[in-house]
């Protein structure tokens, strides 16, 4: 299993449970920041993984999942799944 520095971020992102919030309020769609009421440093990690994106109309800052993002953190949650079954077994088997 090949475990890089970015794959690691990403997953450090992904088990905050503020950033969870964040998502979750996303997945129906586009949101006015103002309106979700969080702090800019979960929406700058979020955005620096790919898994949002942001953007200003109006003197609001609007953020939206990036289908992209998604995409890549399922990707790599997906192999890295993969490779660990195919791992000797640690004796956790129920």
């Amino acid at each position: 299993m090949n475990v890089t520095a970015t794959d690691a971020r990403l997953f450090k992102t992904l088990s905050n449970e503020n950033n969870l919030r964040l998502l979750r309020a996303l997945f129906d769609g586009e949101r006015a920041l103002d309106e979700i009421g969080t702090g800019g440093a979960y929406i700058d990690e979020l955005e620096e993984n790919q898994l949002i994106r942001k953007s200003i109309r109006d003197g609001r800052v609007f953020i939206r999942l990036n289908k992209v993002g998604r995409f890549r953190a399922m990707g790599i949650l997906e192999s890295y799944l993969k490779s660990a079954s195919d791992l000797p077994s640690c004796g956790m088997e129920q």
